[in-house]
């Protein structure tokens, strides 16, 4: 039969340990509230560094889509560009549609206003995803009311490219054709003239027997 075990002396070196080790290992002790906090603040840094990558690989998407929306704006340009510097595509390409018995100088007009459309859906959007604030798209937008709807074949223009552009962005020009046409009516009315029904590039390209067709 073993010997009853002996209570341990307080000054003995076995009691000081066991009791460090019942101090800090106690639930409410400094080192276990010291450990849960260090553990918690490195779930957060976790979590926010995934948070962060998240953001990161979303905006990295945004951006390609964006890179990739303003190469299709500048392949559309181009192809503009070689209409302006070869007039004779139109004829080839478009032999029944109005545009090809337009004159040259109304065939360029159409041109100047189908590339200032490519521009400003580009700016419209880039002011939609936030590139442009306020102050930076507002003189795009008056640009655009001010010097080319105002232009006499824009709602022309308009109509025969609406179905062309992203519905929102058509919905946007639309509302800015209604008050150029409105603007237009009030203006004809004030002058003593009869307001006119819009006319379309076919009513352009009809306007006159003394009209020099393009092709």
């Amino acid at each position: 039969m073993l010997p009853p075990e002996q209570p341990l002396r307080a000054d003995s070196p076995r009691s000081g340990l066991i009791g460090w080790l019942d101090r800090h290992a106690h639930p409410e002790s400094r080192v276990s509230r010291y450990f849960n906090f260090a553990h918690s603040v490195m779930q957060l840094l976790g979590l926010a560094g995934l948070l962060a990558l998240i953001v990161q690989l979303h905006e990295a998407n945004v951006a390609t889509k964006r890179d990739v929306y303003s190469r299709s704006v500048d392949a559309a340009l181009l192809l503009h560009q070689l209409e302006f510097d070869h007039p004779d595509l139109i004829c080839a390409l478009e032999p029944n549609g109005p545009e090809q018995r337009l004159e040259q100088g109304q065939l360029e007009e159409v041109r100047y206003l189908e590339m200032n459309l490519h521009l400003h859906e580009r700016l419209w959007q880039q002011h939609k995803d936030g590139i442009f604030d306020e102050a930076e798209w507002e003189p795009w937008e008056r640009r655009f009311r001010d010097a080319v709807v105002t232009a006499e074949m824009f709602p022309a223009v308009w109509i025969t490219e609406r179905d062309y552009y992203q519905e929102e962005f058509a919905r946007y020009v639309d509302a800015i054709v209604v008050d150029e046409l409105a603007h237009r009516v009030v203006a004809t009315a004030a002058a003593g003239g009869t307001p006119q029904v819009p006319r379309t590039l076919a009513d352009f390209a009809n306007s006159g027997p003394a009209a020099t067709p393009a092709c």
